[in-house]
């Protein structure tokens, strides 16, 4: 198939390193740490919160409307917003006490202007059940998971892949296969499972997050920017790490642990697979939220699962533990009989992680997830991991075991469709806020890229 090639040949790019370097100025959510390993405070955007709201002059009720107080705001959105979406003006002391600052972002140009801003207390009373999604394309193969990998334990470990090329991800304007889709105008949302993902996690995010909105016609596209977090897998996402020295060329670093985490990820997938680079089943799925209204996602999986008792398609994944002295669980003391303290310990230091995880594979329309636990062979070093042990967990068990609302995830993704469809022809920045919480929409200037 014509499209299928070009697509697999955007797959094989490798990670352009200078991305990596790009994204650690934007959005270095571990911090900046001065010559006493405190954490230096970054300057946020000085916006006047209360000068901004919204209202909803509609009369009629969404399906996933909430019951909240209209509360009179002193600037009102041109765009009108469901009911459920009203920026109330509420302080949450426990909410602004748990929430480290991140670091930088994205810059925000002060011409922007600022249309909209969702706050989390209401983001979070959010609830959707849309119809069940279909697929509409398949490209590639679905890979078979090495059973072998199951029976690996804390005796009997084995080591990661030391080389492999780490794909890059084609935006949505990048991909011919969706613009294909939208010449034929298959949805009225156009996105892919990466960035969807992260907004139907953002209330376990501590990691401000930014992509770009393209209003054309009668359709959006929702895109990452080159370098973004939402392409790079995360660690201590929520975690003081005072016991690792930060510098900017110590293998400890910000930009050093990302690039890291997020090639153990790729070495592992491709490992347990047998292959020699990560090599995925791409799919288009598209979503019906009525009244004209559709969702084309750009998804993945990882490959086909078969033992005694399961079988079906997976997405797989790794936890990474760089020094037990900031996770607080050794990985090579617990991966065999404690699994749930390892999992619990994540929940503390990486919720947003493991809430995307979950949401890209339900979009994904995965049976399970396949999480590998893997450690640095020695602390020290950051070149050698090896995998202790893998799990198997069924998708809606590990909504469960993560407490996680799905559908509070689909109201967020309903919600917005409702609003972005409705924004005047342009391009705009929607930004997820490193210290509230909550979402903003700017209208970005047309010069801008």
């Amino acid at each position: 198939m014509k499209n299928s090639t070009t697509l697999q040949d955007l797959f094989q790019q490798e990670v352009d390193p200078k991305a990596i370097e790009k994204f650690g100025k934007i959005a270095n959510w571990i911090g900046a740490v001065d010559s006493k390993g405190k954490k230096q405070r970054e300057r946020g955007i000085s916006v006047d919160d209360d000068l901004f709201g919204t209202v909803d002059r509609r009369s009629q009720k969404s399906k996933y409307a909430t019951k909240q107080k209209v509360v009179a705001p002193k600037k009102v959105s041109a765009i009108p917003l469901p009911s459920t979406i009203l920026a109330v003006k509420k302080k949450s002391t426990a909410w602004k006490t748990n929430v480290q600052s991140k670091g930088k972002f994205i810059d925000i140009d002060p011409k922007w202007e600022l249309l909209m801003e969702f706050e989390r207390d209401n983001l979070i009373e959010l609830q959707y059940s849309p119809e069940e999604g279909k697929t509409l394309l398949s490209i590639g193969t679905l890979p078979k998971f090495d059973g072998a990998f199951d029976k690996i334990s804390i005796k009997n470990p084995k080591q990661l892949l030391e080389e492999i090329k780490t794909p890059k991800i084609p935006s949505v304007v990048e991909d011919p296969t969706m613009a294909d889709f939208i010449s034929k105008r298959k949805a009225k949302i156009y996105t892919t499972d990466n960035i969807l993902s992260a907004l139907m996690s953002h209330c376990r995010s501590t990691i401000p997050f930014d992509f770009k909105i393209i209003r054309k016609d009668d359709y959006v596209i929702i895109d990452a920017r080159e370098g973004s977090i939402l392409n790079f897998e995360t660690l201590l996402e929520s975690t003081a790490a005072e016991n690792l020295d930060f510098g900017e060329e110590n293998y400890n670093s910000p930009l050093s642990l990302i690039d890291e985490v997020t090639k153990c990820h790729h070495k592992f997938s491709a490992q347990v697979k047998g292959l020699a680079s990560n090599d995925s089943q791409i799919n288009y799925r598209l979503w019906d939220f009525g009244e004209n209204v559709q969702l084309l996602c750009r998804t993945s999986l990882d490959a086909s699962y078969e033992s005694e008792f399961k079988s079906g398609p997976v997405s797989t994944h790794c936890l990474v533990e760089i020094d037990s002295r900031v996770t607080k669980v050794d990985f090579k003391q617990k991966a065999d009989s404690q699994r749930g303290a390892i999992l619990g310990s994540e929940m503390l230091n990486n919720p947003n992680k493991l809430a995307r995880w979950l949401f890209q594979s339900i979009l994904a329309d995965a049976k399970f997830l396949k999480i590998g636990y893997v450690s640095r062979k020695l602390s020290r070093d950051n070149t050698k991991h090896v995998i202790l042990g893998t799990e198997t967990y069924a998708v809606d068990d590990f909504a469960v075991q993560i407490h996680m609302d799905v559908y509070n995830g689909w109201g967020t993704v309903k919600a917005l469709a409702d609003v972005l469809l409705n924004l005047p022809v342009g391009e705009y920045v929607m930004v997820r806020t490193p210290r509230k919480g909550g979402l903003r929409i700017y209208k970005a200037n047309e010069d801008d890229k």
